[in-house]
């Protein structure tokens, strides 16, 4: 694929998903309420603005939402807006600092990346992309709510854990929040305590269990995908399927796992975060300083790239495990928690 400029959008297609094919997964009273709900608001354009088109919860939640949204009537549509190095850099000191990391931006660092944010709205003044409605998706996108034309309605989701985010950087964000209609959070403690409550809504987020990802494969299956990964499916196995991200807190799942090896020796350990998300540029790090800490250990498994670990790998690493952990300090939602409680 041929980049994009900086700054340009680029809108992402997604599979075809029909809210009928849920029908004997989610209650038919569900299926029937969201229907109704959707029937007065047919043809509405929602415009869905992220960072990225897969890696992460965020892009993985908009593949399934967009196309259901245009399933019941809506005029649904997903951009991601492109980003240089710098703006990833700086977005990702930010998600880190809203989460609770300690240090500030500088004023080079804010001045850029609400530069860069003005670009992006520039870009979809060009396009005439418009909307009814805008929702945008976490820090590389909160600048937009005080760009786009008046008119449309606007919602922030922010998809981080801002339990107890930086004091200096939660001053920055805070102003910028005051051009949307509506704020999203995926729980009632993230929500910070100065906002207006009548703007906020709490939305937990969800997998979806048609994902190939999400279906338990057949234990022949697991069997087979676990041994071509290198893991003895025989031997018990521990599993942390999670992006490499200081907050997952892999170093901790290897502490775990050492502590549990000294009783059970035949022990083995899976940690699966491949690396796709243009928008982390810390992952890459992350995984080599966990490859070391890991050391010489045969049973210790470290899968981060993509042509080794898809959706079949995922399914079969969560069910095949005895143990699936999620040892996060902070987290925006978990998905890979549900995602083993469903299988």
């Amino acid at each position: 694929m041929t980049p994009m400029p900086s700054g340009s959008l680029s809108e992402i297609g997604g599979s075809p998903v029909r809210l009928a094919d849920y029908e004997g997964i989610a209650p038919d009273d569900q299926l029937d309420e969201v229907r109704r709900l959707a029937k007065p608001l047919r043809g509405l354009k929602i415009v869905h603005l992220n960072s990225t088109a897969d890696g992460g919860g965020v892009a993985e939640i908009l593949q399934s939402l967009v196309p259901l949204m245009r399933d019941v009537g809506l005029d649904a549509s997903w951009h991601v807006i492109e980003g240089t190095d710098q703006f990833f850099r700086t977005t990702k000191k930010m998600h880190n600092q809203l989460q609770g990391a300690s240090g500030t931006l500088s004023p080079e660092e804010w001045n850029s990346y609400v530069s860069h944010v003005r670009g992006v709205a520039a870009s979809i003044a060009v396009s005439g992309l418009g909307a009814d409605v805008w929702f945008m998706h976490d820090p590389q996108t909160l600048p937009l709510g005080m760009l786009l034309p008046p008119g449309a309605a606007r919602t922030w989701i922010c998809h981080i854990d801002t339990t107890d985010p930086n004091p200096d950087l939660a001053s920055q964000v805070l102003p910028l929040l005051g051009a949307y209609d509506r704020i999203l959070y995926s729980l009632q403690d993230y929500v910070p305590a100065s906002l207006d409550r009548e703007r906020v809504r709490v939305a937990p987020p969800a997998i979806d269990p048609l994902r190939l990802k999400n279906r338990r494969p057949a234990p022949g299956v697991v069997r087979e995908v676990l041994a071509r990964l290198g893991i003895d499916p025989e031997r018990p196995l521990i599993a942390q399927l999670a992006r490499f991200d200081r907050w997952k807190d892999p170093w901790g799942v290897i502490d775990a796992y050492r502590l549990v090896k000294r009783d059970i020796p035949a022990l083995q350990l899976a940690l699966a975060g491949v690396i796709t998300a243009k928008d982390d540029p810390e992952a890459w790090s992350v995984v080599e300083d966990v490859r070391a800490y890991a050391g010489s250990d045969p049973d210790i498994h470290i899968y981060s790239d993509p042509r080794e670990v898809q959706e079949l790998e995922v399914a079969a690493l969560q069910a095949g495990a005895d143990v699936v952990l999620q040892k996060s300090t902070r987290e925006g939602f978990g998905l890979s928690v549900a995602e083993a409680l469903w299988k």
